[in-house]
């Protein structure tokens, strides 16, 4: 049994490890929920290093579609490439509810990251880069759909030999995450039909298609950090899809 919070769109475990919401703490949100710092009371003193995206139901969007979320998070996170879910639960009542998915919290954003005058152009190019590497390998598989330089995070490591980690000329390093994979889906040829004044056109989408689709959003939040494609090599990475 659960209950469901309308004001916060929490859905309150009965018979589960509690979470506490540090309610002054909001971490971030859209059309798709709220995002909020979470505590695990089962530790002594609260471990605070969470995060908790609160997801109400609407119309489209309901119990199952909720589940595939959590599913493709976790196929993203099996090859390293955002967090892994670590609880999850939904509460779907009377055509009313929603659901939570808890992961670890990570630190920054890469538009933060990028505008943040604490880092070199260096840095700063280094983490791009790594991106990239990062989505060449989600390209093997995927479209993320919504790549947005918010939808990138970082997480300060110790370990800089971990995958897609680099380390700032102050010696932090860095590991990348994608986050809000809720858009994802198999690269794969799509067909469908759109309604073009008064006729219907089909227009394929294919792979190449879906891929320069994600990298054209990465590419458009570097207007935070223009100076980062001054570099040579980075601008030619991006020429090579985009062109």
């Amino acid at each position: 049994m659960t209950e469901f919070n309308q004001t916060t769109a929490f859905c309150i475990p009965v018979k589960k490890e509690e979470w506490g919401v540090k309610e002054d703490v909001i971490m971030g949100g859209g059309a798709y929920g709220t995002v909020w710092q979470v505590c695990d009371e089962t530790v002594n003193e609260g471990d605070c290093g969470y995060a908790m995206k609160m997801i109400p139901y609407k119309p489209g969007y309901r119990e199952k579609k909720f589940n595939l979320e959590v599913k493709a998070i976790n196929a993203f996170a099996k090859n390293g490439f955002t967090v892994p879910v670590i609880d999850s639960w939904s509460c779907d009542t009377d055509g009313d509810g929603g659901g939570v998915i808890i992961t670890r919290l990570l630190d920054i954003t890469a538009s933060e990251f990028l505008a943040g005058d604490e880092y070199s152009t260096n840095d700063k190019i280094k983490m791009t880069n790594t991106l990239l590497d990062l989505f060449d390998d989600i390209h093997e598989k995927y479209q993320h759909g919504d790549s947005h330089l918010h939808n990138v995070m970082l997480l300060n490591v110790l370990d800089p030999y971990q995958s897609y980690t680099f380390t700032t000329d102050s010696r932090e390093h860095y590991r990348v995450f994608v986050i809000d994979v809720e858009k994802s889906r198999p690269l794969k040829t799509r067909t469908k039909k759109i309604r073009l004044g008064r006729k219907m056109v089909e227009m394929t989408s294919t792979p190449e298609a879906q891929r320069k689709s994600d990298i054209k959003q990465i590419y458009n939040g570097l207007w935070v950090a223009p100076e980062v494609l001054e570099d040579e090599k980075l601008k030619s990475r991006f020429d090579a899809i985009l062109d």
